[in-house]
């Protein structure tokens, strides 16, 4: 059973017994995070173990925002999923949000830090409840790509069980899966373009379409040169920008509207 122990102690607390065997060793939680119940893909939301957030409160506050959203909006009609850079939808990107997908009953469900297996937890705990949106826009797996903790493999696996959940979940909804955004830190050592491939590479239904639009953020020798802010690993305005221009027009089609 999990430990639960007082948010004054250590920050994490380790999974024991029962479901410590079940996800194949011990699973690092967040004690903010340690009472509740484990994902039904337990097994594979340990293939990118440790799991790990930088700020626990910060993510449950958010999931909490989250679940609230899709009770209030029950209708979306388009859904994004990912991390900080879906979240940031909400700020940097808000401009352009306002103009492309508020008219359009989207939500908004990016978490800050998240990882697939941050995500699949997320899925699997209340999130998709009661939706049933035309089109969902999943981008997730650059948290994955750094350093050597994440091999390529588990996380293009945790992409695709991603993928298989919402259509699990989801089954009339069309799946727009995106390939992860260009990154220049050495600690990711060009495993975004790897993890792409192995992604562009996955075998699903026709009701899950993938797109990389990565070259778009690219110059003639392959740097990042527009839409990123400083970090080369957020967008800017701009950013976010060139990512609804260039899916508009899938995301008219499934809606079925007319342009």
């Amino acid at each position: 059973m999990l430990q639960r122990k007082s948010p004054r102690a250590a920050t994490t607390v380790r999974a024991q017994g029962r479901f410590s065997r079940l996800v194949g060793g011990p699973l690092v939680v967040s004690a903010a995070l340690c009472w509740l119940p484990p994902a039904g893909h337990a097994e594979e939301w340990a293939a990118d173990m440790p799991f790990t957030y930088p700020n626990a409160s910060d993510l449950w506050q958010r999931h909490v925002a989250i679940l609230a959203a899709v009770k209030k909006m029950p209708d979306a009609r388009i859904i994004f999923i990912g991390d900080s850079i879906t979240h940031f939808w909400e700020s940097k990107g808000k401009a352009v949000w306002d103009k492309h997908y508020a008219s359009r009953k989207a939500l908004n469900l990016g978490v800050s830090g998240d990882r697939t297996n941050g995500c699949m937890w997320r899925l699997d705990n209340g999130e998709l409840a009661g939706l049933k949106p035309k089109l969902a826009v999943i981008l997730i797996g650059t948290n994955n790509t750094w350093g050597d903790e994440m091999p390529v493999d588990a996380s293009a696996r945790g992409v695709k069980i991603i993928v298989e959940l919402v259509r699990k979940k989801l089954p009339d909804t069309t799946i727009l899966l995106m390939g992860i955004f260009p990154r220049e830190d050495p600690n990711t050592n060009g495993k975004y373009k790897l993890l792409n491939q192995a992604v562009s590479e996955i075998k699903f239904d026709s009701k899950v379409h993938y797109m990389d639009i990565g070259k778009q953020f690219l110059d003639d020798s392959g740097k990042i040169a527009r839409g990123f802010e400083g970090d080369k690993l957020h967008l800017s305005a701009e950013g976010y920008q060139i990512w609804a221009t260039a899916i508009e027009a899938g995301v008219a089609r499934v809606l079925g509207e007319k342009k």
